[in-house]
Formats: structure tokens, sequence, C-alpha cells
């Protein structure tokens, strides 16, 4: 392949910020004298932590402009109620789009959700429906009534050495984040589904007896005392019951609970979270939440491969380059406070064809029903 000087001087460019934010990073680990921390925000290296530190800052981003300029013609945005649920991949030119599947098949107790709209390069807008799902990867396949779409064109070569400068696409010119490649491909274990309530068997159901702050359960707003006698259209009988019902699903998941309340009879929806034990556990869940929002699902994946960009739960489902432009995976969830998960681009082949496939035969509903 034939390097032009121009994205030689761009890759040095990027070598250089890379270097300097890495020095920048290892000064915030080395306690200043007494003196320099007398100058405060005047030092040099404060200004150089904020300048460089600070992936996200305009200028930096502005020097990916050329590395994301044709891979970006193939992303999506994709909306509900005007409000960004996750990026899209466009892989076929007759309207087909890969997302994340939780953060867009979501259901509601009474009436219709709003319908999924994808937004274009073009800023052009078009209804999309669930055709197809893969509940292994969370990834979903989208189709909207548009021809002649530009189609994402993965690498075939092999994953991005740990250490590689990667970049996440978005609508416009500029990328939505940019992060070092931190952990080669790997499979990421599932980890248990909780609710996070306490119960206690009682006749035909489990009663709640107490509710972990700031669990699904409490998120769900159930109540102390509200007894569980249905999860979607399984019986509850006990404690028992629950438990293995639950072991059935994914953190991440969307079950239905029929909930008894003194005469009362109602329906409610739960997010399923993922099971923490012990103080330890809970410290590092908290220090992982510090940097925000987490995706609801976030483990149990075949094979991914770890980076440090910076996304929000509803920034996956769009395309991960390096910097030749070169699709090298999609964003599949934002999994810690410096860990995001992307699925390998010599796996997504296999991967689409499979959801076309399941497509042609079957057409997953994006109602309640």
């Amino acid at each position: 392949m034939i390097v032009s000087p121009r994205t030689s001087r761009f890759k040095l460019f990027v070598t250089r910020i890379t270097s300097l934010a890495m020095v920048c990073s290892l000064t915030l680990l080395i306690a200043p004298p007494a003196n320099a921390q007398k100058r405060g925000s005047s030092s040099i290296s404060s200004k150089l932590t904020q300048l460089v530190n600070q992936r996200s800052n305009i200028r930096v981003l502005s020097a990916f402009i050329e590395v994301v300029d044709t891979p970006s013609k193939s992303t999506v945005e994709i909306l509900r109620d005007n409000k960004r649920q996750a990026i899209g991949t466009i892989v076929d030119a007759d309207g087909l789009i890969l997302t994340k599947a939780s953060q867009v098949n979501l259901v509601m107790l009474k009436g219709e959700l709003a319908p999924l709209v994808c937004k274009l390069a073009n800023n052009d807008r078009h209804e999309a429906k669930i055709v197809s799902i893969n509940k292994e990867y969370d990834l979903a396949l989208l189709k909207i009534d548009v021809k002649r779409l530009d189609p994402i064109r993965f690498t075939l070569q092999e994953d991005p050495m740990v250490g590689a400068v990667l970049a996440s696409t978005a609508l416009g010119d500029k990328p939505l984040g940019i992060g070092v490649m931190s952990a080669a491909s790997r499979t990421i274990k599932q980890s248990r589904p909780m609710i996070g309530v306490q119960l206690k068997d009682i006749v035909d159901g489990a009663r709640v007896e107490s509710i972990v702050s700031g669990s699904a359960a409490k998120k769900a707003k159930l109540k102390i005392g509200d007894v569980i006698v249905k999860i979607d259209m399984k019986q509850i009988k006990d404690t028992q019951t629950l438990i293995s019902t639950i072991k059935e699903y994914q953190p991440g998941d969307i079950i239905r609970l029929l909930v008894k309340r003194g005469e009362e009879q109602l329906e409610l929806l739960c997010t399923l979270g993922e099971y923490s034990s012990g103080p330890n556990q809970a410290r590092h869940e908290f220090q992982n939440h510090l940097g925000g929002k987490l995706s609801s699902r976030r483990s149990g994946f075949p094979m991914v491969f770890q980076h440090d960009t910076f996304l929000n739960p509803e920034d996956c489902g769009g395309p991960l380059v390096d910097l030749d432009g070169n699709a090298v995976g999609i964003n599949i969830a934002r999994a810690g406070r410096v860990a995001s998960y992307a699925i390998p681009a010599k796996v997504l082949p296999e991967l689409i064809a499979k959801l076309m496939l399941d497509a042609e035969s079957s057409e997953v509903s994006t109602s309640s029903e």
C-alpha cells in the first residue's frame, strides 16, 4: 500500500499527541513538590493535562477528520422520540443496519413505542424496523426502505495491536471519540443477572422483604411487601422458582413482572442488573460507574476486544476504525470507567450473514405484544 505524505504527517501528529497524553497522565501519578502546588493551575503540567489529556477536546477530535471521512458515511444515528438510542452501522446497500440490540429492542406495558428512526449522514430520516436479533452478541439488524446506501467495509486483517489508536465514528466530520486498544480479543464471561431483592416464600409467590439500593428492583419501582407471582409468562410458586427463572436471562434483559400489591395486581417492567456481592465488589462497581452510565448488557460476549474510548451506552453500535480508516470492529458495550468493548471485524461477516438469513425467515416485532 502506498502511504501519502499527508497520511504520514497525520500519523506522526497522532503519535505525538498520544505520547504527550501518556506523559500528562503520568504526571498525575507523581506528587508535585510543595512549591509547585502553590502555582496551581498556572503550572505547565496542569495546562498540558487540561489541553491534551482530555481526548474529547475539539482540537484533538478535529485531527481525525480524514480518518473517519469514509466510514462516517456508513454510520447512522438511531432515534426514538428524537432521542438517540444507539449508533448504527450500514452493512448492506439495500437498507440493512447493524446496532446494539438492548439499546433499541425495548418494550412497553401499555400503548405503543414510538418508532425507531435512522438518521443518515445526509441528514435524511427513515423509519426502521428490527428484522432479526443475535442475543449472543447483543446485535440487532434493522431495515429501512432506502437503496444505494454506503455499506461499511470491514478489514480482513487481524485485530489492531495493543496500543493502537482507534476512532469511533459518528454523523458529521469528527469522530464520536478516540481511544487506545488495551486488550486483545477474548471471551467475556456472562455475569449473573440480579433483581436486587430479598424474598420470603408465601403461598403461590415470593414476597419482597427488602430492596437493594440502586438495584433493578428499585428502578422498576417494586415495593417491600409486593408479591411476585409471574415473570413474563412463568408462574412463580416460591423463591427458588424465581431464582431459577432469573438465571435463564442475561443482565440487561427486560422482564415483565406480575406483582400483587395488597388487593391490587399490576405489571412492572424490570431491566435486570448484574450480580454483585461483598464490600469489595460493591466498591468496584461504584468506581466503574464514576465516569457515567454503563451499558445494561456488558457481559456474556463470545469474543470482543477492549479499548479505553469513553462511550455512553447510547454511543454503542457504530463502527470502530484504525488510523487508516479501516473498520476493525463495532462498539458493543461500555463496560467500565476505562473499558469499552468492540466485536472484532473478523467475526462480523458470519454474524451479519446469519442475521440476514434469520430476517428472511422471521421478523422480530418492536411492539410490546
